[in-house]
């Protein structure tokens, strides 16, 4: 399993520099898997409560068995941290030996925010 969650979201709501980038959220991956990590690009779609949308884009490096790495996404624009849920989408994950890992990734809904995978497209 290789585990994604938000692990911290820090509220930038009374900074003087910014009203519209009010949440900048810190997304952990966790490499349960007995494989080393090449890369994995996880992309994020943030929702709240009263409609407004945001995403971020993130990537990973090199993870070997038990290692986790963070990455401080760019600040959403929403009105604050609070009543956020997001979605997952994973489009690259790649094993140091070539593999596709997709198959392996788990949202966490356990964390600051909480995170389910991103449903695929249905194909026409």
């Amino acid at each position: 399993m290789i585990q994604v969650v938000v692990s911290r979201a820090i509220a930038t709501d009374r900074s003087p520099h910014s009203d519209t980038d009010n949440c900048i959220p810190t997304i952990t991956l966790r490499n349960l898997s007995d494989f080393t990590l090449h890369r994995v690009i996880a992309e994020l779609e943030f929702f709240s409560k009263d409609g407004n949308r945001s995403a971020a884009s993130v990537m990973f490096g090199s993870l070997d068995n038990g290692e986790e790495q963070e990455r401080v996404a760019s600040p959403l624009l929403v009105p604050d941290c609070t009543h956020l849920s997001a979605r997952l989408h994973v489009p690259y994950c790649v094993f140091s030996n070539g593999l596709d890992c997709s198959v392996l990734i788990k949202a966490s809904p356990y964390g600051t925010i909480s995170l389910e995978m991103a449903t695929p497209p249905s194909k026409p």
